[in-house]
């Protein structure tokens, strides 16, 4: 299962995050100090985790709210699922009763570990009259073939046949379920009829029978389904794997204190989550490298008064064995991840004390781990972390990472969030920042930022508490958004001096839609966007002629060309009028989105199909009761507009024209849909389309101005 939105409540500084919606691979917490990104993830950590953590009214209650609600059982978190194709295959094949798996599955969970599920069975309890008919046929069938044997044991199986079968219909109704005619009774009557030969029968009609009398006893066995269905999805609930800075491993640690304290952390003893932390990284330390710290400590002990020195040479000579093995093994897998430089780990021991040291190919002194760089030791310690309890999960888990590369260059940062990509495939990661540098360019929609929201917005000194973004649009104040309004400036720096070829759009759903495009393309055809092409989006139609401005003003700079994609509506003919009088060759270049893919009035949302649309909107929980047909010359917009308007939806905003690219873009990324057919020839138009005209600017040395489409 992925998770797809969460909801915290009643945690520390959250009273209600609000419905956050998160992306299928990577999500991203953006927002200042103290702003709650750790408390969002911390609760749905200990909603299920494999290290015992679990929710405590005392410490994780709201201050304010503890003698209110210390004697209850307050909720704390709603979750959202989906099930990926080997969850519903491992489904079906456990509930044979149900046409099809859930879709989506909603827990509500509480303080105390309640939890309740939310999810749409697709079940219809069979009724007796299903089967009447094969059954009404088959019982004389039986008595004719009992009445023509002269063999004494197959007219005892007949005459039990017909009995079984008989009891059956006389203890049945039309409209009695199979759960009420009872599993018994229709099992006994199949045991029955599966004991006679078919051939007696006549194949066909044995078979029905018998097909038929196996479907309803499985229908027999679905009393209290729901039941049993929350009790298989809690099952296969992914586990959360949390990692902060606190769970950096320390140069040296106490066998005999770590003994003591990996008691206590098993015991959900330990109160202080700095120490909860250290403590699960050092145990996942030791798991890895599979070593025993009991069997060490007692290998490491003083000579004993029963003891030879010969004896005591060979136990510490074994621990000395057993460490320079297991420091071979720590160096092996998590280097490929890490390449920054080649690393070697050593573990040795000083009495009751184990050390550890890293050398690397640079500097091949063993220098005390917690000297080496904050970044490498963050690095290991979650890995570690990582690859333990991941391995303990009955299925991929959910990597929670709060502030991960704080302390790596920005270059470094950069590369954790391919590794984050990479690891998604596998593992979908959660993780917060406070760094422009962690906002991935490629994945910028995955971000959700998370600020402090007043009670009360008039009153400067109302309480505060913390809120998260719904979904990719930013939300918050000045200092929150920041970031991300960094990384766009770092972004158009790259592309001011760095960058060949520039591609701006209108808004971020054209963006979602270009680079998934193009990935897809480049992915299975190898003919997407020119690898060098940097796309960026203005945020409307209004801010695409000063941003083209000081683009194109880069040109004295060095080889940054320039394409500009508009919408073929009214707003995007204006704008491309205007941009043709202001750029070098604009009449040449300027081209409108309806001229690529032949479509009048073309938005970015005519590239895919209405089909395609419709499913990034049932992704959001909206079916509409009916689509209506398409008008001619209607684009996807209008016909989309007009489905919100009958539907009762109200008219279709911006923000929600951007929300249904968005999940449809989605379901893209994650594989779940398909581009169709008529959507790659138009999306392999408009990458031509800019390709070309890029490869027609190097030749001649112009500015370039292109279309496409507008949030």
């Amino acid at each position: 299962m992925r998770l797809k939105a969460f909801q915290v409540k009643n945690y520390k500084t959250i009273q209600d995050s609000g419905r956050v919606e998160i992306d299928s691979n990577v999500a991203c917490l953006m927002g200042k100090n103290e702003s709650g990104k750790s408390a969002s993830m911390q609760a749905l950590w200990k909603f299920n985790n494999v290290s015992g953590s679990k929710f405590d009214r005392l410490f994780d209650l709201p201050a304010e709210q503890y003698t209110r609600l210390r004697g209850t059982d307050p909720e704390v978190v709603v979750l959202e699922f989906t099930m990926e194709p080997a969850d519903k295959l491992a489904f079906l094949a456990d509930f044979k009763a149900l046409k099809t798996a859930p879709d989506v599955v909603t827990v509500h969970s509480t303080y105390d570990g309640k939890r309740t599920f939310d999810v749409q069975l697709n079940y219809t309890p069979a009724r007796y009259s299903t089967i009447s008919a094969t059954i009404q046929s088959i019982i004389p069938a039986l008595g004719t073939v009992e009445q023509n044997t002269t063999d004494a044991a197959e007219k005892e199986k007949l005459l039990a046949a017909v009995t079984a079968l008989t009891t059956m219909q006389t203890s049945a109704a039309p409209d009695k379920t199979a759960e009420e005619v009872g599993t018994a009774i229709i099992k006994a009557a199949l045991a029955s009829l599966q004991a006679i030969p078919p051939e007696r029968l006549g194949a066909t009609l044995h078979k029905t029978a018998v097909t038929a009398l196996s479907g309803f006893a499985v229908h027999s066995q679905a009393a209290d389904m729901k039941g049993k269905v929350d009790k298989w999805l809690d099952a296969h609930l992914p586990v959360f794997i949390y990692f902060e800075d606190y769970g950096r491993l320390k140069t040296r640690m106490n066998l005999t204190d770590f003994i003591a304290k990996q008691l206590q952390h098993i015991q959900n003893a330990l109160k202080d989550s700095e120490e909860q932390m250290l403590v699960r990284t050092q145990i996942a330390l030791f798991e890895w490298a599979k070593l025993d710290p009991a069997e060490l400590q007692k290998l490491g002990l003083p000579k004993q008064a029963t003891e030879t020195q010969e004896v005591v040479n060979r136990r510490k000579d074994e621990r000395a064995r057993i460490l320079e093995s297991a420091s071979y093994h720590l160096s092996g897998d998590w280097m490929d991840w890490w390449d920054q430089r080649t690393h070697t780990l050593h573990i040795s021991a000083d009495g009751d004390d184990l050390e550890l040291r890293v050398s690397d190919n640079v500097n091949p002194w063993k220098i005390p781990f917690g000297e080496r760089s904050r970044g490498f030791q963050w690095f290991f310690s979650f890995y570690l972390t990582f690859l333990v309890e991941s391995g303990k999960a009955y299925r991929g888990a959910i990597v929670l990472l709060d502030e991960p590369g704080l302390h790596l260059h920005p270059k470094a940062q950069l590369k954790l969030l391919a590794f984050f990509q990479r690891i998604a495939k596998k593992n979908q990661v959660v993780y917060s920042s406070h760094s422009m540098f962690m906002v991935d360019p490629n994945h910028v929609d995955n971000v959700r930022t998370v600020y402090l929201k007043a009670e009360d917005p008039e009153n400067p000194k109302s309480r505060a508490y913390t809120h998260v973004s719904s979904g990719p649009e930013p939300e918050g104040d000045s200092e929150t958004l920041l970031p991300m309004q960094a990384a766009g400036a770092y972004q158009l720096a790259q592309t001011l001096f760095l960058g060949k070829r520039t591609l701006i759009v209108e808004g971020i759903s054209d963006y979602w839609l270009i680079k998934a495009v193009s990935n897809y393309l480049q992915e299975k055809t190898k003919d997407g966007l020119h690898d060098d092409t940097v796309v960026l989006w203005a945020g409307g139609t209004s801010h695409m002629l000063p941003l083209a401005s000081v683009i194109s003003s880069g040109e004295q700079l060095g080889p940054n060309r320039m394409a500009v994609l508009l919408d073929s509506d009214r707003a995007g003919a204006d704008k491309a009028k205007k941009l043709i009088d202001m750029l070098v060759h604009g009449q040449d270049s300027v081209m409108l989105m309806g001229d690529i893919i032949n479509i009048p009035r073309a938005q970015a949302e005519d590239v895919p199909t209405f089909d395609e649309l419709l499913r990034g909107l049932k992704e959001m929980g909206r079916t509409p009761v009916n689509a209506p047909t398409r008008k001619a010359g209607e684009t996807n917009v209008e016909l989309l507009q007009r489905l919100f308007q009958e539907n009762g939806w109200g008219d279709l905003t911006h923000e929600m024209k951007a929300k249904v690219m968005l999940h449809m873009v989605d379901l893209w990324r994650s594989g779940t849909l398909i581009p169709e057919a008529e959507t790659l020839v138009r999306a392999r138009a408009v990458v031509s389309a800019v390709n070309s005209a890029f490869d027609k600017l190097f030749a001649g040395g112009a500015v370039l101005a292109v279309s496409g489409g507008r949030p």
